[in-house]
This record gives structure tokens, sequence and C-alpha cells, in this order.
């Protein structure tokens, strides 16, 4: 059936051995990507794919792929392999088929010519296939016009030309290959505009574009760097450069890359797991020796400030025990000194005291010497006294007159001389 197509145009070239499907390829190119021959037998052992730009109205080109396939309906060939050939096109087609090119020679319209158009149109299988399909006339010379005129009226295609919906057109490759890719650029163009950009698919391209999103599935489960060589053996499968069997190996070798590579990294993690369980353990023992350590350094720690706190202990009780003793002596210096000064006062109490009894001694001594003196005053006032009255005794003796007034005034003379003669000694 017609699918609904993306934007690029895809050729499918077939026909006969010799048919000249490589050089139409080429034409449609304008290069030499096909290899062909002018040989009545299959040149293309596979299928190839080409890239092309097919022109448009003005300047516009639209991107497409060819794709060539080997020649099919020989009658000594085996039909199995060259369906096993031709099927090959739908790995490289597997977005559905633009356009079908029929290639057949002219001149050679006889039963291998109509057995390959029956086999061709058996292996599609479908009636929307003719949609899409053109047949190619090749080797029409310089006049494809009357060549066209001579097809249409062959009793040989009579039967098949209905088939072939795109229309018939008539070239030459070798003649004027401008002329002929021009043509065929014409009836792709009109082809597409009656199908509008619709692509033909079919089972064996449904089954390639399963395959092919398989695959990539496969490819997009790989890590990034492992991607490139399965996506270019993919991309070879694409243009013809590769087979299912080596698209299958790369992506299977890639897979077993991941695995190894995931096994790698899965005893790489296991090794690092180890590695870092080690350095944990490691860890752990460092953790518990600094530990031990630092208990070790805590307890010495604890064990120097105990010793510290008993020096300091000891040298407080030092301390003590010298300002005891320094008190101790302080007090025995105050009790001495209190002692000595009680000694010395005691002394000068007793030196007083001597002093205080000498001087009442002498104090004594003056007295009685006092005493004594006026004793002796007395004594000689009283010696005087009496050798004074003696004398005026002696004198009123001479003297018989004077004599009575004499003694009288002696006699006042005396009363009042022992009073005189106490004032003056309490004088002295």
């Amino acid at each position: 059936m017609a699918v609904a197509g993306e934007q690029m145009v895809t050729l499918l070239l077939a026909g006969p051995s010799g048919a000249g499907k490589s050089e139409t390829g080429n034409t449609l190119s304008g290069r030499n990507d096909f290899v062909a021959a002018d040989s009545a037998s299959s040149v293309t052992q596979r299928c190839q794919a080409a890239g092309f730009f097919l022109a448009g109205d003005g300047f516009t080109r639209k991107p497409g792929q060819l794709v060539d396939t080997p020649g099919f309906g020989d009658s000594d060939a085996d039909p199995k392999q060259q369906l096993a050939l031709f099927e090959q096109f739908k790995d490289l087609l597997p977005g559905g088929v633009s356009g079908m090119l029929f290639v057949v020679p002219f001149g050679r319209f006889g039963a291998p010519i109509q057995r390959s158009m029956d086999l061709f149109f058996d292996l599609l299988g479908d009636e929307a296939a003719k949609d899409v399909a053109i047949l190619v006339v090749t080797h029409c010379g310089d006049n494809p016009q009357e060549k066209e005129a001579v097809v249409r009226a062959s009793t040989a295609l009579a039967r098949y030309l209905p088939f072939f919906r795109g229309g018939l057109a008539c070239i030459d490759n070798k003649v004027c290959a401008a002329t002929a890719q021009n043509e065929l650029f014409q009836r792709i163009q009109k082809l597409l505009q009656c199908t509008q950009g619709r692509k033909w698919e079919c089972r064996h391209l449904r089954e390639a574009q399963e395959y092919r999103a398989s695959m990539q599935q496969r490819i997009a489960r790989l890590p990034i760097d492992l991607q490139p060589p399965a996506n270019t053996q993919l991309a070879a499968l694409h243009r013809g450069d590769a087979t299912r069997e080596q698209v299958f190996r790369a992506v299977t070798y890639q897979e077993a890359m991941q695995r190894h590579r995931l096994e790698e990294e899965r005893c790489r993690q296991e090794r690092e797991a180890e590695a870092q369980h080690q350095a944990e353990l490691a860890r752990a023992a460092e953790r518990h020796r600094r530990e031990l350590v630092r208990q070790q350094q805590e307890a010495e720690k604890r064990r120097q400030q105990e010793l510290e706190q008993q020096r300091r202990l000891q040298q407080e009780q030092q301390r003590l025990q010298q300002a005891r003793e320094l008190e101790r002596q302080k007090e025995q210096q105050r009790l001495e000194q209190a002692r000595e000064l009680e000694r010395q006062r005691e002394k000068s109490r007793r030196e007083a005291a001597s002093l205080e009894r000498r001087r009442a001694r002498l104090e004594e001594e003056r007295r009685e010497t006092e005493a004594r003196r006026r004793e002796a005053s007395r004594q000689r006032r009283r010696n005087e006294s009496i050798a004074t009255g003696e004398k005026q005794k002696r004198a009123d003796e001479r003297l018989p007159g004077r004599g009575e007034g004499m003694r009288v005034l002696q006699r006042a003379r005396n009363r009042s001389a022992p009073t005189r003669g106490f004032q003056a000694e309490e004088k002295e």
C-alpha cells in the first residue's frame, strides 16, 4: 500500500540482467556511482544505493536516493537466490519507495522480459505497487519518440503496459545522457504529483523498518562511544555496502563490548568498593589509633595535670610550711624581741628602781647630811650663842650699866635666832 513518505525521494531500479539499470542510475545521479557494462549477464551482484538530487521547477532540487538491484528473470538462475538478492532493497529503502523504475532494453521484448515482469509484480504482490511503477526502455538511440510508439504498439508488452501507471520513458543513456536525465526527471515529477509524495510500502519494507528500528533501539542502549561503529554498519546497510549479518555482528560485538565494559565497570566498582571498604577500615583503624593516641595523650595530660597539681600542692604546702616557719620565726623573733624588750624594760625598771633607790639613798644621805649639817649648824650656833653669851656676860661684867639692857636684847635675839637659822637652811 502507499503511505505518506519523507521529503527524500526514493527510487528503485529493477529489471532483467543487462537491461541498463546501472547506467540509468548513473544518468539520474549524474555520476558513475554504479558499475555498468554492456553485457547480457548481471554485473550488479547485490543491491547498491547512491544519492541524487531531483531537479524540479526553477532552481528547486529535492534530495533523493537510488537503489540498484541485481538483475533477475534469467532462465538459468536460481529463483530463490534471485528473490533473496532482490529483497535486499528493503534494507536500503526502509522508509518506502517513491517510484520503481523497471528497466528493459529496446528490442528485447521476448519471453525473458515477460518472465521478468511477471516475477517482478509477483514479488511485489501488491496492487498499489503499480501506482509507483515506471517502465523505462533503454537503448532507444537518438529518436526515442519513434521507439516509444514502437513500444506502445508491441503486442508482447501490451498486457504489461497498464501495470506501469507511472508512465513510459524511452531513453538512451549513451547517446544523450542529459536528455535521458531530463526525461526521467519529468516522469518522476509527474509520478510524485500523482501520488502526492506518498510512498509505497510492502511487508518486506515494514519488516526492514522493524529490523532497522530494533537495531536502532539496540544501538541506542549502547554507550555513546560504542554507537558510531554500529551506526556506521547500519548506515552501510542503508547504502547497500553491508549486510544484515555484518550489522548484526557489529551490534552484537558492541553489545559484547558494552557487557565487557559493564563487567569491567562492575569489577572496577567492586574493586573501588573493596578499596573504599579497605580505606574505610584503614580510616577506622586510623581513627581508632588516633582515638587511642588521643586517649593516651589525654591520660598523659591528666597525669601531667595531676603531677602538676601535686607539684603545685607540694609547692603550696612548702610555701605554707615556709610561711608558717617564717611566721613561727617571726613570732619567735617577736617573742624574743618582746622578751628582750621586757628584759630591757625590766632592766630599765631595775635600773630605774636602782636609780630610785640610789636617788633615795642619796636623798637620804643628803637629808642625813643636811640634818647633820643643820645639826652641826645649830650646834655651831648654839656654841656661838653660848660663846656670845659668855662674851656678853663677860662684857657685862665689865660694863655693869649696860649689862642689863644688853642681856634683854641678847635674850630676844636668842629667841629669834633658831627661826632665822632654819629659814636660812631651807633656802640653802
